[in-house]
């Protein structure tokens, strides 16, 4: 008996010791596929419109094609269409979409910006639904328990008057690597010869950018994407203000109007008359840059880890092997202090390329609901993250990681090509829970992480929330916003390439007044307000 009883407790010791060396998160996260994730036996077909993602065009006529789709179908028991615009067509073709009536089951769309009349709009006309019920009746058990055990994203994904609409793309934790993805970099190798540090103030990258222009030969020192330096609030922050609408403790302001911006423009004129400011960046393209960038024509830029700083590094390890890159914090006016605005996503993101809704001309709404809730499944966001166990991904030291197939691909394919071909979520596109695991391996350069790290730092408490507006609000606020942009983006341009004095900045604030500014703040604040009380 006592024998007995010792080869008991000695194999269960064993078993635990296995569980643990092999990995928690294996045993939690089984790749195999389970009865229970078949979600009909019958021969049921769905319809997906989404856009595509470019790395998997380039191996894909579309994501049909894919070993990604024919798993899903393996594991899930519903054959899906998708359907994809052509690139650069996407407005148009939802548009035309919408407008003909015949929409598919499922459209991944932005409902609350890129739908007249924003997602009430969208409910009310019956081009999608209403998830309330489905998620009542128990349709989508996975991606209901993420909402009740996380506060902030059951916010996020419903609107003012708690209608769940879309299953979106969360990223995991909210976790830097994935929603601070793109910030200033400069060329650290020139900042090393010059006996430079990275520069966190205005005055210490204006002295940077000269030392880059008179020492090193910088025709067009500092480069950039102007809708990159809009989002994310380069330079202007300094200021106290931001680029667009924006909070200050809670209260709803328009930089463009407020006295912080005027002192932007003299900076950026000033820039720009000396030559330390690209005097294309207002219609560059991403081909234009990286030739200054690479030639050295450019010392400083704004750009993401991967297909920017990764991309540049990689390209020039043979060409200037001394050739290095370092991010830097958005720059203050006083030294030491801490930036008022950072460029961080939501961790809960709905846009053109994120987040699922079900349409109203749906005959299979059970079924399509139980199908967007696997994403959100252990199985589910394994094989959205990593694809295929032993083709796409093994597990090592208890965790899944991408093989030499994705990392080292014997077709010529980049990492990404090659990564979306299996996986949706980890790219960012689509829906589920993106993981920050497969974002992180594809981090070659530790550079790529530092830059994170630096981007971080700093305050997003200035984002105006993904709010929604009632359809007289939206059709009032898109008037408004619509001659704001245009004039703003009019004098602007005029301010800092010095064809419009800055001795009419009372005049150009008075002339947003009268376009409807007021009002446009008035109707934001109040969408603010309703989202707090959610």
């Amino acid at each position: 008996m006592k024998k007995k009883l010792l080869i008991g407790i000695v194999s269960f010791i064993v078993i635990i010791t296995l569980v643990i060396s092999f990995g928690l998160s294996t045993f939690l996260l089984s790749p195999s596929v389970k009865a229970s994730t078949k979600i009909t036996n019958k021969p049921i077909t769905l319809s997906v419109w989404m856009a595509p993602n470019p790395d998997m065009l380039v191996t894909a006529k579309s994501l049909n094609e894919t070993p990604f789709a024919k798993e899903l179908e393996k594991r899930t028991g519903v054959k899906v269409n998708f359907i994809h615009p052509p690139v650069g067509q996407e407005n148009e073709q939802f548009n035309l979409v919408v407008a003909s009536g015949d929409l598919p089951d499922i459209m991944i769309w932005d409902w609350r910006n890129g739908y007249p009349g924003g997602v009430t709009k969208a409910i009310g006309d019956g081009v999608i639904i209403s998830l309330n019920d489905l998620f009542k009746k128990g349709y989508a058990p996975n991606f209901t328990k993420i909402l009740k055990e996380n506060s902030l994203y059951d916010k996020l994904a419903k609107t003012d008057d708690g209608k769940y609409y879309v299953f979106p793309l969360i990223r995991q934790n909210g976790d830097p690597i994935l929603t601070v993805y793109f910030g200033l970099v400069l060329r650290k190798d020139w900042l090393d010869d010059l006996k430079l540090q990275v520069p966190t103030t205005i005055d210490e990258w204006y002295k940077v950018l000269k030392a880059f222009k008179e020492k090193k030969g910088a025709k067009t020192p500092l480069t950039f994407l102007d809708n990159m330096l809009r989002a994310g609030n380069f330079f202007v922050g300094a200021y106290g203000v931001g680029i667009d609408f924006y909070l200050d403790k809670g209260k709803v302001k328009y930089g463009p109007a407020e006295s912080g911006y005027k002192q932007f423009l003299a900076t950026f004129n000033k820039w720009y008359k000396e030559k330390l400011l690209d005097p294309e960046w207002s219609s560059q393209d991403r081909k234009t840059i990286d030739a200054k960038i690479l030639s050295g024509s450019a010392g400083a830029f704004i750009g993401t880890p991967d297909s920017w700083v990764g991309v540049y590094l990689s390209l020039m390890k043979q060409k200037d092997p001394k050739f290095d890159l370092v991010g830097a914090p958005n720059p203050t006016l006083k030294k030491g202090d801490v930036p008022k605005f950072r460029f961080e996503d939501w961790p809960v993101t709905v846009a053109t390329n994120a987040g699922a809704a079900i349409t109203g001309k749906c005959k299979q709404k059970e079924v399509a609901c139980k199908w967007l809730d696997y994403w959100y499944s252990k199985e589910g966001q394994l094989l959205t993250n990593y694809g295929i166990q032993n083709v796409s991904y093994k597990i090592v030291n208890g965790k899944p990681r991408f093989t030499d197939f994705i990392k080292k691909n014997p077709n010529g394919w980049t990492f990404k090509q090659a990564m979306a071909r299996y996986v949706v979520s980890a790219l960012g596109y689509g829906l589920g829970v993106q993981w920050k695991e497969p974002v992180m391996e594809q981090k070659f350069f530790p550079q790529q992480i530092e830059v994170v790290k630096v981007w971080s730092i700093g305050s997003s408490a200035w984002r105006i929330p993904p709010v929604t507006y009632t359809p007289e609000e939206s059709k009032k606020l898109a008037s408004i916003v619509t001659n704001l942009s245009t004039y703003r983006d009019e004098m602007y341009l005029k301010f800092i390439m010095g064809n419009t004095s800055l001795n009419n900045f009372d005049k150009y604030v008075n002339n947003l007044k009268r376009m409807g500014l007021n009002e446009a703040i008035k109707i934001i604040q109040t969408a603010v307000n309703r989202f707090n009380k959610r």
